[in-house]
């Protein structure tokens, strides 16, 4: 599938999902997926528009994709915008314990050490066990 086919009916995925009924589901994989789409090509600014219509239609999925926003702009160094992205992720849905490892990563890139310590200690609540666990123990160790 062509960039731009996607870029053309980006506006229609989400004209009928506002009504609700059936097919909102579909509406809202469909954006998801726009958005995955325009993320893996470094489309950010095609994206946006998309987000406010997923959250309007699935949450869970809008939080999935704040959080693929925030992982790029992560990889870009762009440690402000991870930083909001991975909020909003966490306002629309705070199970995401990936998101909090990745904000408290964020915030200490930013020297904002007490952000920092309160993100990465709320990810070792949730997720004891993940493999980002020692990571996050140096992080915590590194700022104090």
């Amino acid at each position: 599938m062509k960039i731009e086919l996607n870029l053309q009916t980006r506006d229609r995925v989400f004209r009928h999902s506002s009504a609700g009924g059936k097919f909102q589901r579909i509406y809202a994989f469909i954006g998801d997926s726009l958005i995955d789409l325009y993320l893996r090509h470094g489309l950010v600014e095609q994206s946006k528009p998309l987000f406010e219509k997923l959250e309007a239609v699935d949450k869970n999925m809008a939080a999935n994709a704040y959080f693929m926003l925030g992982n790029l702009y992560f990889t870009h160094k762009d440690f402000a915008n991870a930083e909001i992205a991975y909020k909003k992720s966490i306002e629309l849905n705070n199970k995401i314990f990936q998101a909090f490892h990745n904000l408290g990563v964020v915030c200490a890139a930013q020297n904002k050490k007490a952000d920092a310590k309160i993100y990465l200690e709320k990810f070792l609540e949730m997720a004891p066990e993940s493999d980002m666990v020692p990571n996050a123990k140096k992080i915590l160790n590194d700022i104090k």
